[in-house]
């Protein structure tokens, strides 16, 4: 009823490591992402849309519980989650790789047909406003394939299933 999925797909990916010396020249492993999760930023929108005015922000603590009837079994997850943002997928090929790897599927209904969605309108109809559909801030990106940097002015559902105009202009590196 509130824009959140009851199914989610999800990557375990192995954590990069690298070697940590003390003074005294003890090593250890040091990784960075250990117990962080990434999430498709478009979930971070839903998640609070559905909060209305107790957002919580793009970073934050999840706490998940689930419990399947049919096996008896179980269990809790507690990590820091965090949003693949623009400036993350500006500054790193790492996030916007994972990024189209998170959003290049299709979604589909149960019956396996492809699910008709309006990412700029929530369950209620409302609209959704993304970053840079204000007068406060700008939506830009860099695109791999031209090297240009360039900002996204509106969003708007085509004709189509999940299909959508995006209203771009070329900018700087700084938006």
């Amino acid at each position: 009823m509130n824009g959140i999925p009851e199914d989610y797909n999800i990557a375990i990916v192995d954590d990069i490591k690298d070697s940590q010396y003390n003074v005294v020249g003890d090593v250890d492993k040091v990784k960075p992402h250990d117990g962080a999760v990434f999430v498709n930023p478009f979930i971070v929108f839903l998640e609070n849309n559905a909060l209305g005015g107790a957002l919580a922000g793009v970073n934050k603590k999840q706490f998940v519980h689930f419990y399947n009837e049919q096996t008896g079994t179980g269990g809790i997850i507690k990590c820091a989650g965090f949003g693949i943002t623009n400036d993350l997928m500006r500054n790193s090929k790492f996030y916007r790789t994972m990024m189209w790897n998170m959003t290049n599927r299709i979604w589909r209904q149960k019956n396996g047909q492809p699910i008709d969605l309006d990412i700029t309108k929530d369950y209620l109809g409302n609209p959704i406003l993304y970053t840079g559909e204000t007068k406060d801030s700008t939506l830009y990106y860099f695109d791999d394939k031209d090297g240009q940097y360039y900002a996204i002015d509106r969003i708007e559902k085509a004709e189509g299933v999940n299909k959508y105009n995006i209203h771009r202009r070329r900018v700087n590196e700084h938006g």
